[in-house]
């Protein structure tokens, strides 16, 4: 069943693939509390994930550390359609890390698990990547991000990362015309805003 979210987790962020990005991304945000999080997570990885928590492990000059996400402290599914047929609240936004070549399957796919007023959250680097989730849900459910980052999958339920970079940006990539927001412009609106006061208290991604 999903877990019960503290009184203060008002906001419902889904990680569709918990590989480098995803899992780096999840783990944070879970572990800090200010959200609700929901991961699908497919094969070995997605089972070690339900059965021992999802671990990410940290390298740094002076040895790596180790965060440990418990069993339940996240809603874990292997496909949507298990998330939908166990009940999964909607999220309010639903974050794609897959790779490139997968972001407009995936969209389409994930697109399911939306709020009404939900927004898909591309990480792939570059420009295209809102282009194709937008082919499949429409401009106006798409925000672009940029990761940089150094993570992977080490083995089934552990993510390691170097210490640096440990950058997540995000904001609008499309005006309400559909047109593609330029480079430089601001894009700060009121669902760029409600993302980043959640990432607020994740200190340890550089935004």
């Amino acid at each position: 069943c999903p877990s019960t979210p503290s009184a203060m987790a008002a906001v419902r962020v889904c990680f569709y693939g918990a590989g480098g990005v995803g899992g780096w991304l999840a783990t944070r945000l879970a572990a800090s509390g200010a959200a609700e999080v929901q991961v699908i997570a497919r094969g070995e990885h997605g089972a070690a994930i339900r059965e021992r928590g999802l671990r990410l492990r940290v390298c740094s000059e002076g040895g790596p550390s180790l965060i440990e996400l418990p069993p339940g402290a996240a809603e874990v599914y292997a496909t949507v359609a298990e998330a939908k047929e166990r009940g999964m609240r909607p999220a309010d936004y639903v974050v794609l890390g897959v790779k490139s070549w997968q972001v407009q399957e995936s969209a389409g796919e994930a697109a399911q698990l939306l709020s009404p007023g939900g927004v898909l959250v591309t990480t792939q680097n570059g420009i295209q990547a809102p282009k194709d989730a937008a082919q499949a849900v429409g401009h106006a459910r798409v925000m672009a991000g940029l990761c940089k980052v150094l993570a992977f999958i080490a083995e089934p339920g552990v993510i390691e990362m170097e210490q640096k970079p440990d950058v997540f940006k995000f904001g609008e990539a499309f005006n309400a015309d559909g047109s593609e927001v330029k480079l430089g412009s601001p894009t700060t609106t009121a669902r760029v805003e409600r993302l980043a006061s959640v990432f607020a208290s994740c200190d340890e991604i550089g935004r």
